[in-house]
């Protein structure tokens, strides 16, 4: 993914919260901070619960993608007293344990270029460096095997299934997240081939996997079968975005939010679009729920 200038919001020692600059995110979904935690990290961790404190409610999509000074934010499931963080200067993945307010347990990355993806008791080890992602097992505190995915792939796991988008080729894999160790670009069937080259990708919390592409304006979609597997992929037209256009996507429920940063404009799931102010530095937060 694309290094982006993000503003953030952490938790420090104490319950203090430091605001971050320079940056904007637009939000549509409640919105559950990053954990800081001794130097741990959280990274795009997914959740459907909420943590009381800083919870806000859905309204009308329209009116929660709104410029708003933002917070990078996690959206973790603390139900099951397990959020699992970074520590990139150690090469660590650990386990915060909510309800013993612990750090419980600790696996150890293949580099310090790598990020964690969670949802549930689901999580996932993205090693950029390594071009590697592993599913961990939670309960034994280990890297479950590795499957090779290249740096330049874009990966997002919801629910129970993981998206694999090669932006370069236009190839899009969904898969189950339990199936990921198994994941080869080579071997592995696409569920979607020939998409345009450029796309950005959001894997929604209900398991759906979206394409944006501004190089033929269009919108892929893939929704999951009563058994979790793909159920084909629909294409739709993404009104007024240009070749060339700077695009980034996230998923409300199963419905999808596309910021074109080139027109200053959110593309709503009704295909409205919303006029920006200072659209060059918002960020869209990360999947969430529906309302």
């Amino acid at each position: 993914m694309a290094t982006r200038h993000r503003a953030e919001r952490r938790f420090h020692q104490g319950g203090q919260v430091e605001r971050g600059r320079g940056s904007r995110r637009v939000r549509v979904g409640h919105v559950v901070p990053r954990v800081r935690l001794h130097g741990w990290t959280s990274r795009r961790a997914r959740a459907t619960a909420s943590v009381s404190t800083v919870s806000v409610f859905f309204t009308a999509i329209a009116a929660m993608a709104i410029i708003n000074p933002g917070f990078t934010s996690a959206d973790v499931k603390l139900n099951d007293s397990g959020v699992w963080v970074t520590r990139s200067d150690r090469a660590m993945v650990g386990r915060f344990n909510v309800a013993a307010q612990l750090l419980d347990g600790a696996v150890v990355a293949g580099s310090s270029a790598f990020d964690v993806m969670q949802q549930g008791d689901t999580v996932l080890v993205r090693d950029t460096k390594a071009g590697t992602v592993s599913p961990v097992d939670v309960a034994g505190l280990r890297l479950t095997g590795s499957a090779p995915v290249s740096a330049t792939f874009q990966t997002g796991l919801g629910a129970t299934s993981v998206g694999i988008l090669d932006p370069d080729t236009g190839t899009l894999w969904v898969l189950p997240a339990a199936d990921v160790a198994s994941f080869s670009a080579q071997t592995t069937a696409p569920t979607a081939t020939k998409l345009a080259k450029g796309g950005v990708l959001a894997v929604g919390t209900d398991g759906g996997v979206h394409v944006a592409a501004a190089a033929d304006a269009t919108l892929t979609s893939v929704a999951l079968d009563d058994t979790g597997r793909p159920s084909g992929a629909q294409r739709s037209t993404l009104a007024g975005v240009r070749p060339g256009d700077a695009l980034s996507i996230t998923a409300v429920g199963a419905q999808t939010v596309v910021l074109d940063r080139t027109t200053g404009s959110l593309i709503l799931p009704n295909g409205t679009k919303v006029a920006l102010k200072g659209a060059d530095t918002a960020e869209l937060q990360g999947p969430g729920p529906g309302s």
